[in-house]
């Protein structure tokens, strides 16, 4: 069974516990660009520009990235005012 997913969506990918170590997070900020042949996800790392291939994956359809900015920040629909 094969799940569609909206494309652009920011995800977050699992990171293998031998590839972090004790306090590294336990997963990449992502977005989604794409399906891999084997039935895994295509995910984009908007920061360093890289391609990334990744079955485990929890996908925010809600959320998207903001790429008119060249940081962090994404487009959640929720803004908080400090100050």
């Amino acid at each position: 069974m094969f799940h569609l997913r909206v494309f652009g969506s920011v995800c977050y990918a699992h990171v293998p516990n031998a590839r972090r170590r004790k306090l590294k997070d336990k997963s990449k900020l992502m977005v989604l660009v794409g399906y891999h042949p084997t039935g895994a996800y295509r995910l984009c790392n908007p920061v360093t520009k890289e391609i990334c291939i990744s079955r485990d994956v929890v996908v925010n359809e809600e959320e998207s990235w903001d790429w008119t900015t060249q940081n962090n920040s994404r487009n959640q629909g929720v803004s908080v005012v400090i100050g």
